[in-house]
């Protein structure tokens, strides 16, 4: 650190002047603005301020607040993230939003919230403004830790950005805990990133992965850069008393207090303490750290020399529920380190002094994509499409609205899908059609349930070139919904006399599009509340559709195409075909699908009617349930 000089950018210079001027406009609130000290190595500018917090009350559970509180400021050389705000004690420790145990996290998403003409002191969002509604919202306890980003860790992503990049963790499952440590496996799930396994997988080749399931939570972060960082922060054992604590700057392990902070650029020195603050006495636990680095000392003996290492750390989370993940690689230089540590072993652990650890070579931390069903949450849970999780779905016809659906249905959740169409791709289609130009010359309905595979591996994914009636009829009465998007009079015939089985379970749903542009969309839906012919209700609704002036776009699907509604797409024998882009017949096959989905869940049958925002037409909507067939009108 260093006096404030010259060297301050403009932006600096700025919010600066931001804050003083805040200062003299509210002498009762704002004060004690000091020089600031500037961070060379960082070039970042360290302000102190006080805020009289005397009129915010704290409620039971939140946070107590002083009626005099002291901040920091740590102004970053330019504006592209907001200044940070932080304070020299962990009397905040362990409370939700509070990173390491000292610095706010005021801007959840700064990509939303932070807009640089706020700077210091504007409104909304100005840091100052931040920070006091964020001291309200602390003090009356309405902060939620379960909704806490990485509150099991100290509040901070732990990711190495530098270097060469390391392949993510894709993790779905853990192994079964014994004591502190398990054994994990890691394939290649792709060319960019790994998986983890809970058990060895057969007839691959698997590397072995320790996991580490730390005792409790990690307040302070689980360090930086070094190994001795990961150590120490282990060692540290958050108590109740911690939740009063003063800074460490005194205590043999100050380098507790060193973190990252990728959203404010304050870099990876540690945090300006001010002189004089007292030592906080400490309780250390070094049985977890000497466990973990038995266990990891013991996967690394298991390679050959020269071979790197890794780590997933299993961090309890305060409030309870599933444990946080990260991941930690080790390059083939520290592993090594370990393994010599591991030859020196006398007894069952590791007996090491802190100061022989490497502090030369940094570690690196891995993305971690935690998949397991206990921490994922489905994003699309409150959709109408939520109905088709966990179904089971036939959809004949793999084309222009068909392949679209398909894919959608599976995003959707769903646990079985068939397709079934006899087509072969060709180039053409790729214009419109879900397909690329390496399934081209394949059958439609055996590469579309390749890529369903690939989307979604724990879906039954199942392609059918025919299905035979005895099929279709299990089908009918076993299954969710049957999806027609073939346009043809034979399989709607098929589908007229299962519409009328009173034993169908499945909901029957005719798709199509208008030849002349593919922006408008139909969907007949025939639910299992009546056992109605599809073909007379497909009549009726056209007699509505024709006598309704206000539908006449609609009309198209009731009658022969016009001419240069199709046109033929290749020289030679190709059959005509209609008009229409992937933009258009994906945004169509979505909004059937939209549509389709709550006849699973009420049974109703009827007819809905759909234009895209661009084609124009109006009414771009319209529902004619089959109840209002037998009076004539539309709803």
């Amino acid at each position: 650190m260093g006096k404030v000089k010259s060297r301050l950018t403009d932006w600096q210079q700025q919010c600066l002047a931001h804050l003083r001027a805040s200062a003299k406009q509210l002498p009762d609130t704002l004060t004690g603005v000091g020089t600031g000290e500037f961070d060379t190595e960082t070039r970042t500018l360290h302000v102190p301020f006080s805020l009289n917090t005397s009129e915010i009350d704290s409620v039971p559970h939140g946070l107590l607040l002083e009626d005099q509180e002291s901040f920091i400021l740590a102004i970053g050389p330019d504006n592209e993230h907001p200044p940070a705000v932080y304070v020299d004690h962990f009397r905040f420790l362990g409370h939700p939003h509070v990173l390491s145990g000292f610095q706010f996290c005021l801007y959840l998403d700064e990509t939303r919230e932070w807009d640089p003409h706020h700077g210091i002191n504007g409104v909304p969002n100005g840091v100052l403004n931040r920070l006091w509604r964020w001291l309200i919202k602390a003090a009356k306890a309405e902060f939620n830790a379960d909704e806490a980003l990485y509150h099991a860790v100290g509040g901070i992503p732990h990711l190495s950005h530098t270097g060469v990049p390391v392949p993510p963790i894709v993790v779905s499952e853990l192994p079964q805990q014994r004591g502190r440590a398990a054994s994990a496996w890691l394939t290649r799930r792709a060319d960019w990133c790994l998986q983890l396994h809970a058990s060895r997988p057969s007839g691959e080749e698997a590397e072995h992965m320790p996991v580490f399931f730390a005792d409790h939570d990690l307040p302070f972060g689980a360090g930086s850069d070094y190994l001795y960082h990961l150590t120490s922060r282990l060692d540290l054992h958050q108590q109740q008393e911690l939740q009063i604590a003063a800074a460490l700057q005194n205590s043999p392990f100050y380098s507790a207090q060193q973190t990252p902070n990728p959203e404010c650029e304050i870099g990876r020195r540690p945090f300006w303490v001010q002189n004089g603050v007292r030592a906080v006495a400490q309780e250390f636990d070094r049985s977890q750290s000497i466990a973990m680095l038995t266990t990891l000392a013991a996967s690394a003996a298991r390679k050959p020399e020269g071979t790197p290492q890794t780590l997933l750390l299993a961090v309890p989370h305060p409030q309870g529920g599933p444990r946080h993940l990260i991941a930690v690689y080790f390059d083939a230089e520290l592993a090594d380190h370990l393994r010599r540590l591991m030859r020196d072993k006398t007894g069952p652990l590791l007996t090491f002094d802190k100061a022989r650890l490497d502090r030369s070579t940094p570690l690196k931390w891995c993305y971690v994509s935690d998949e397991r069903d206990d921490v994922n949450h489905r994003r699309d849970i409150a959709r109408p499409v939520a109905t088709y999780h966990d179904t089971e779905i036939l959809v004949l016809g793999v084309g222009g609205l068909g392949s679209w659906i398909a894919e959608f249905i599976t995003r959707a959740g769903a646990a079985k899908i068939t397709v079934c169409d006899t087509g072969i791709i060709t180039g053409g289609l790729l214009v419109r059609q879900n397909y690329t130009d390496h399934d081209i010359g394949a059958a439609k309905a055996d590469r579309l349930a390749e890529r369903l595979r690939a989307i979604a591996p724990g879906i039954d994914i199942q392609s059918r070139h025919r299905i035979e009636d005895d099929e279709l009829w299990t089908i009918a009465t076993s299954a969710n919904l049957i999806v027609d998007a073939t346009i043809n009079r034979a399989v709607a015939r098929r589908l007229d006399i299962m519409a009328l089985d009173p034993t169908r379970t499945a909901v029957i749903a005719q798709v199509a599009t208008d030849a002349g542009t593919g922006s408008l969309g139909l969907a007949m839906v025939h639910g299992t509340k009546h056992s109605i012919s599809a073909l007379k209700t497909d009549v009726q609704t056209g007699h509505i559709v024709n006598h309704e002036p206000d539908l006449e776009p609609y009309r198209a699907f009731w009658k022969d195409p016009e001419p240069g509604d199709e046109f033929i797409p290749t020289r030679g024998c190709s059959l005509p075909t209609f008009h229409g882009s992937a933009a258009d017949l994906a945004g169509v096959a979505a909004s059937l699908t939209t549509l389709i989905a709550p006849h699973l869940a009420d049974g109703e049958s009827g007819a809905h009617l759909i234009a895209l925002p661009h084609s124009g037409i109006t009414p771009a909507y319209r529902y004619i349930p089959t109840s209002s067939l037998a009076h004539g009108s539309a709803a």
